[in-house]
């Protein structure tokens, strides 16, 4: 179901995007010895501190950063939010940081430290792809083809062109990848759970 414009339902899909884009300015507000306590850290996750799981994805590398991950938050979610409900959204967004940490902790044990939304926007992009998909809509299929053809690159080749620049700072491509397959996961586990509701 695409959007519309405004509508109840709409608002009421979009508290989940308020509330972390209103946690996530918060923390950039906090002195940066501050910031460090709340990002993903290997060691310290390691060492028992496992609130970084999610709060890493809620820290940003400066307010450029946080902008950009917020008005991506928000557009994704105006574009997909009428295909799902809150609790849908809430969490998919849960889930797919805590996927992506885990994703990066177990298999990428090289990066010491993350910070942004960028994983979990890219498991949204996911989530609401395949729910246009359930519903009937092939503009999905599209938007999956998409997701794939730039991770791949990322992968293939590193971080988008200028993206860094945008950033402020490195891209964690592999972020991308583990959102991605994370909303992948979310995104069968609503299917399912849909289904067993209804039979």
């Amino acid at each position: 179901m695409r959007p519309k414009l405004l509508s109840t339902k709409l608002a009421v899909n979009l508290l989940p995007a308020v509330g972390v884009s209103i946690i996530a300015a918060a923390i950039q507000l906090f002195p940066q010895s501050l910031q460090h306590i709340v990002r993903y850290d290997r060691a310290a996750i390691a060492e028992g501190e496992f609130w970084r799981i999610i709060t890493g994805h809620l820290a940003h590398l400066g307010w450029n950063h946080l902008v950009m991950n917020v008005a991506g938050l928000w557009l994704v979610t105006y574009v997909f939010a009428p295909a799902g409900k809150p609790w849908l959204w809430t969490t998919g967004m849960l889930a797919t940081a805590m996927l992506t940490s885990a994703g990066l902790y177990f298999f990428n044990p090289q990066l010491s430290f993350y910070v942004g939304l960028s994983g979990v926007l890219h498991g949204i992009i996911v989530i609401g792809a395949l729910r246009w998909i359930q519903e009937g809509d092939w503009m999905g299929l599209l938007v999956l083809v998409i997701v794939a053809a730039k991770i791949g690159w990322e992968q293939t080749f590193g971080a988008l062109p200028l993206s860094q620049q945008m950033a402020g700072g490195p891209v964690a491509v592999d972020a991308h990848l583990c959102g991605a397959l994370g909303g992948l996961v979310i995104a069968l586990w609503s299917l399912f759970r849909c289904e067993r509701e209804t039979s």
